[in-house]
């Protein structure tokens, strides 16, 4: 199956189903999803409404790859809400020894370090490349930007 931008999955974890949205990939085909709030105990009767209550966080994820293995089921979409790939995300610093955390230009990948993140920082999700196992991980521990600080 080939998704299409603003088509929704639905991951089944051990607390509950999550559900993300493909907002689209770069030149390079690396493939970005928007990872919406939860976890949900059945699924919402209408799935488009999902955006309503915004996202968690972005991540980069090799999501028609899982969709291909059944990683991931296909259970709506909402083309009407789908934002762009985020401009700027972060990361941990690439040099060794070195604190604090860098933002990365997501077209360029551009780094610009900084020792503190600003309020409007700690809201960038990661620079980070992530697969289905790594991301249910994630949820069922209750990872949030916020607390990535």
């Amino acid at each position: 199956m080939k998704i299409k931008t603003g088509d929704i999955f639905e991951l089944k974890t051990d607390i509950g189903l999550f559900y993300l949205q493909y907002i689209g990939k770069r030149e390079d085909g690396i493939e970005f999803v928007r990872v919406f709030d939860g976890p949900f105990s059945e699924r919402p009767d209408i799935i488009a409404t999902l955006a309503d209550n915004g996202e968690r966080f972005f991540i980069q994820l090799p999501i028609s790859a899982s969709v291909r293995r059944g990683m991931f089921e296909r259970v709506g979409e909402n083309t009407e809400q789908v934002p762009g790939i985020p401009k700027f995300m972060r990361d941990t610093p690439v040099m060794p020894g070195q604190t604090g955390w860098d933002i990365v230009d997501t077209k360029t990948c551009k780094r610009k370090h900084v020792e503190e993140l600003t309020a409007e920082e700690v809201a960038l999700s990661p620079w980070e490349w992530w697969n289905h196992a790594t991301l249910k991980h994630s949820l069922e521990e209750g990872w949030r930007l916020e607390n990535w600080v």
